[in-house]
């Protein structure tokens, strides 16, 4: 788990992020994590842990007929209409998911298999008009 310091958005000061989150960064060498305006999870200014590694989430082997889940968490970014799931097929082929979900930091994708092989797949978003790899991952279909 990452550490911050969280500083909910409607306790900035004319913009400012309040000095007693910077006294409390100092002192414990953490970052300062700024809430969004809509983002009433916290209501003070406190320390937060955070999933490392902004993962994705999925079964390593699901069995054929069965429904593959994708779970993407990434609390530090907002996802737009370029995010998708690349599915490389067994036979070499790509097939292209749309999230299910898709909420300010997470991602839900899900995809039933038929057909038993090894897959790989590519969570990939537009990033300043680049390709952005977010996650990848490879499972097996049984």
């Amino acid at each position: 788990m990452k550490r911050q310091i969280y500083v909910p958005f409607s306790l900035l000061e004319n913009g400012q992020i309040p000095e007693k989150a910077v006294l409390l960064s100092r002192e414990t060498k953490l970052g300062i994590q700024v809430g969004d305006e809509d983002d009433s999870r916290y209501g003070a200014i406190q320390v937060i842990e955070i999933p490392e590694g902004r993962g994705v989430s999925y079964d390593k082997q699901v069995r054929a007929g069965f429904i593959q889940s994708f779970d993407y968490l990434d609390e530090f970014s907002i996802f737009d209409e370029s995010t998708q799931l690349d599915l490389k097929l067994p036979d070499g082929n790509v097939k292209t998911l749309k999230p299910r979900i898709k909420e300010r930091h997470v991602l839900q994708y899900r995809e039933r298999f038929y057909d038993e092989g090894s897959y790989s797949f590519l969570i990939t978003s537009l990033v300043e008009k680049e390709k952005k790899i977010l996650a990848e991952g490879v499972f097996e279909v049984l």
